[in-house]
Parts: structure tokens; C-alpha cells; sequence
């Protein structure tokens, strides 16, 4: 890793890809789309900075899940135990103990973290720099190029996705259901809120930096998809509470409500970033200067 740092250094990111651009040119691969993406990958595995980040965004979502549904998890303990303590029973004042609320919780975390700091997203056509002029004469359809980038961008969503809903399912005790539920709906969540952040870099690149870490500091683009994914997580965290003050409520119910609220979120989110998306990458593709 050290070695490889160094090395991206004195090539400068710019090398860095260039030179992973030249060898998957060299590979033969003949499915554009394929090969970007293999140019993404090599990409990662060549320059520091984004191993690092992608690396990190793989683990936090997991150990913020952990420490979210671990933390609530244990105010509930005790609230439930100073309550019974009183004698105004374990659900005093209407509270209903239920995993289903970390469980939104660490949706929303994971939702937050799987997407909205995923750098093949957020500044995924600014780390082209001076290749993207190289991109614009390629006899190749842009939406493939897109689609490529989209799916890059995925690919790193879906796995930390993956590794948080191990993580909540078998700390909150939940069933197997719960885990699929959790990892579709939060890949398709992850997958719109990439799409967005695409649309939002294509549509103002940022070319003139000179590394990674510098494209990425003090730039908004980064930290609107982060506050679009938190927004998004509301209604799902509200329906939560909601199902936590309802004592009537079984878990069956609360299970029911959240995943179908987080559904239905996520067909919104669908329709609005994904639906049609590359329709509007080619427009502001075209009105891209570089």
C-alpha cells in the first residue's frame, strides 16, 4: 500500500488514471461499458486517496450501525428498567421497546453513509479531469459511459449495504427476511442517491485540481448527497416512532410499516434520479465544456 502510495505521487492522479485507462485499452475488452468499468477498478486499486476512502466507506456504515443500534439498544435496557423500577411498568409513558426502531435508525445511517460518501458517485466525472475531453470524442454512446460509471458506483454501495445489514440483523436479533428487506431496499436507495450525485457532477464538473484530496475538500457537491440521502430517511425514522408509541402495534406491524414506508421512498427516489437519468446525463453532457 505504501509503495503504491508513493507511486501514485510521483505519477500524480492524472497519471494514475491515464495509466489505468491505457491498460484496460490494452486488455482487449471490446463491452465499452465493461471497460470503464475496469478503468474505475484499476483506478481505485492505483490511487491512495480513494482506496482509502472507498475502503472507509465499506467499514463505517457497519460500525455506525453497531454503535447506533448498540446505543439504543441500551437506553432502552435502562429506560425499561428504571421504569419497571417505579413501578409504572416496562412500557411507561407509551413507550414500546421495539428492535424495529434501531433497526430504522441504522437504515438511515447505513442509507447515509453506503451513498452519500461514495467518490465514484459524488466526483465520479471530475476525477476525469483532462481524459474527459478524451471522452467526448469517443465513438461511443454516452449513456454507456453513464451506465458504466453508475454501475461502478453501485457495485461499492451494494457491498457496504451488504456488510450494515449483517451487521443490524444479527445485533438487533432480527429475521432473515429483515436482511433481505434491508439490503434490497437500501442498494436501490443507494443506487438513486449515486444517480444523483452523478447528474449533479456531470452537470458542474470541477477539473482544475491537482489530487484527489483536494477535488474532494471544501467541495458542496460532496455534501449534497449526503443531506438528499438524510432527508430521504425521515419518513422511515418518523413511521419508526411512530410504531414505538403505539403499544397495539405487533412487531409484524412495525416490520410492515417500516419496509413498506422505505419502499415507498424508494420508488419516489427511483422516479426522480434514476428513471430517465440518462436521458439527462447526455444533456448535460453536451453542455459540458472541459
Amino acid at each position: 500500500f505504501y509503495k503504491r502510495a508513493l507511486q501514485s505521487s510521483a505519477e500524480g492522479e492524472g497519471g494514475v488514471r491515464k495509466k489505468a485507462a491505457k491498460e484496460v485499452k490494452e486488455s482487449g475488452v471490446k463491452s465499452p461499458t465493461k471497460a470503464f468499468i475496469l478503468s474505475d477498478v484499476k483506478y481505485l486499486l492505483r490511487e491512495s486517496y480513494v482506496t482509502v476512502n472507498t475502503i472507509l466507506s465499506l467499514i463505517m456504515p457497519a460500525l455506525l450501525v453497531f454503535l447506533c443500534t448498540y446505543m439504543t439498544t441500551r437506553s432502552m435496557q435502562a429506560s425499561m428498567q428504571a421504569a419497571s423500577e417505579a413501578g409504572e411498568g416496562a412500557d411507561a409513558g407509551g413507550f414500546v421497546s421495539t428492535p424495529y426502531l434501531s433497526l430504522a435508525l441504522s437504515v438511515m445511517m447505513a442509507g447515509w453513509f453506503c451513498s452519500g460518501t461514495n467518490l465514484f458517485s459524488t466526483v465520479g466525472f471530475s476525477l476525469e479531469r483532462e481524459n474527459f475531453a478524451v471522452i467526448k470524442t469517443l465513438p461511443v454512446a454516452f449513456d454507456k459511459i453513464y451506465y458504466s460509471k453508475l454501475i461502478a458506483a453501485t457495485v461499492v454501495t451494494v457491498i457496504s449495504t451488504v456488510i450494515a445489514s449483517v451487521v443490524t440483523v444479527v445485533i438487533s436479533k432480527l429475521t432473515v427476511w429483515d436482511f433481505i428487506l434491508m439490503t434490497v431496499l437500501l442498494s436501490v436507495y443507494g443506487t438513486a442517491v449515486n444517480a444523483f450525485a452523478l447528474l449533479r457532477d456531470l452537470k458542474a464538473p470541477r477539473f482544475n485540481w491537482m489530487t484527489v484530496k483536494e477535488l474532494t475538500k471544501n467541495n458542496f457537491h460532496t455534501l449534497v448527497p449526503m443531506l438528499v440521502s438524510m432527508v430521504g430517511m425521515l419518513p422511515v425514522i418518523i413511521v419508526a416512532f411512530v410504531g414505538a408509541f403505539v403499544e397495539s402495534f405487533s412487531d409484524l406491524a412495525r416490520s410492515a410499516m417500516v419496509w413498506g414506508v422505505f419502499a415507498a421512498v424508494d420508488v419516489v427516489f427511483a422516479l426522480l434520479f434514476i428513471y430517465r437519468s440518462g436521458d439527462k446525463a447526455l444533456k448535460y453532457f453536451e453542455e459540458c465544456e472541459c
